[in-house]
């Protein structure tokens, strides 16, 4: 999935060459069975740019339109909540795991947090990749850099 990934940004990679756009291209992919979620959380800056500079928090404070608050969307996470009981706890619709990754049962993956209370949602930083894995019942979660060349 990672190298049907990469050859995606490289697909619009080059018709954006050949079409001479300089504009940005975000990609939020999230890909899903009975046991694995694969979040790629990436994308293209402008001019074709794939290491793309500024801190998102940054980067949203300045007023819309700009070029720097497009990069902030650009550049924002992607927020997951891991827990338990999905649909049967209080106001968040779901325990939230205590005990790191081993309670683990469900995944919530959106673009913010959907609750009050956001301390229990993880980031996952532009230009990465989380999986997580079912594991026969003792769920992982990895987080690691997407490397696109």
């Amino acid at each position: 999935m990672i190298e049907a990934i990469k050859k995606t940004i490289k697909v619009i990679l080059d018709v954006q060459t050949q079409h001479n756009c300089t504009g940005l291209s975000t990609l939020k992919l999230f890909l899903a069975d009975s046991n694995d979620v694969l979040v790629a959380n990436v994308g293209i800056g402008y001019n074709r740019e794939l290491n793309v500079e500024g801190n998102w928090e940054d980067l949203k404070e300045y007023p819309r339109g700009t070029k720097e608050f497009s990069l902030s969307r650009l550049k924002g996470p992607v927020w997951s909540l891991k827990g338990k009981k999905f649909g049967n706890y209080e106001g968040y619709q779901m325990e939230p795991s205590s005990n790191g990754n081993e309670d683990i049962s469900s995944v919530i993956i959106s673009s913010e947090p959907l609750t009050e209370e956001i301390g229990n949602w993880s980031m996952i930083p532009f230009q990465n990749l989380c999986f997580f894995n079912h594991n026969g019942g003792k769920p992982k979660v990895e987080i690691k850099p997407f490397d696109i060349d």
